[in-house]
């Protein structure tokens, strides 16, 4: 399945090209990252979209993480009973571990290492932000809903804090990106 990111790069071997420079000597000066970060939220359509880009953009041989940050839990009370916050993280964890390490499988090769993060933080971009500085990324390529209006004012954006708190280069893929090529 492909999308349309035409405006951008055209396709994920020229968002690569991208990164390529050239020696005056004629020889490519491969400039990628060696190391991204690429935070998930469980979105099935984002997720594919923004790993195709990632995985044109890592230098071979690079390391790619892929993150997903959960809030911190409180007990519940629930029909079968009190569930402690530390179940609730517990079993938030598993279902997040076992999203992030199907799309590593996919996405490890010879050519490059992916894996799986689960962190617990106070807001999704403290996570991104706390992993970022801690595994010394060179990029954070994540995708945005694109909300706007009342949405965004009461929700914020994350992908806005993200710019703000990393010191590190931060490429957005807009949802817009999403549909398929016309």
């Amino acid at each position: 399945m492909r999308w349309n990111f035409e405006e951008e790069y055209g396709s994920a071997e020229f968002a690569a090209y991208e990164w390529t420079y050239w020696h005056e000597s004629g020889e490519p000066l491969d400039d990628r990252p060696e190391k991204i970060l690429v935070p998930l939220d469980r979105s099935l359509k984002g997720a594919n979209r923004v790993l195709e880009i990632a995985e044109g953009l890592l230098k071979p041989g690079g390391e790619g993480i892929l993150l997903h940050v959960i809030l911190p839990s409180s007990p519940r009370i629930v029909d079968l009973g009190y569930v402690p916050a530390r179940e609730l993280e517990k079993h938030e964890r598993s279902r997040a571990a076992t999203y992030l390490n199907y799309f590593a499988e996919r996405l490890n090769s010879d050519r490059c290492r992916w894996r799986g993060e689960v962190v617990v933080a106070r807001s999704v971009a403290d996570g991104i932000a706390e992993v970022a500085a801690r595994e010394n990324v060179d990029l954070v390529a994540m995708y945005t809903h694109n909300r706007n209006g009342l949405t965004k004012w009461l929700k914020g954006s994350v992908s806005d804090r993200v710019r703000r708190y990393v010191s590190t280069e931060v490429r957005i893929v807009r949802a817009a990106e999403f549909a398929p090529a016309q």
